[in-house]
């Protein structure tokens, strides 16, 4: 029995939750390259072949893409080396982005 994902806080209005998991066997590229800002959030400089293109094929309306940003990766909010490192290392990512005004 793994241990239960810790309770995240809920995402804060103007922003929405995507969810990405690596398979148990083998490694699947999340296909994210982010770029930190001075204020503590990722801004997203491409998105490639991987899980997260593979969630916005399903998402159409929550689609993370070039100049989305991150603000917060599995409860990590405010510490761009945090995420950073949920990023790469977590098997399950929850992101927290923020919409962007055309979606609003």
């Amino acid at each position: 029995q793994p241990p239960a994902e810790p309770p995240l806080e809920p995402p804060r209005p103007g922003e929405y939750s995507v969810r990405l998991e690596r398979p148990m066997e083998g490694r699947a590229k999340v296909g994210l390259h982010v770029k930190p800002t001075k204020n503590s959030q990722l801004n997203v400089t491409s998105v490639t072949e991987g899980l997260l293109m593979d969630w916005n094929k399903a998402h159409p309306s929550q689609e993370v893409k070039v100049g989305s940003t991150i603000v917060a990766v599995n409860g990590m909010r405010g510490d761009t080396t945090m995420m950073l490192e949920q990023i790469r290392q977590a098997r399950v990512l929850v992101m927290y982005v923020k919409l962007m005004a055309a979606q609003q």
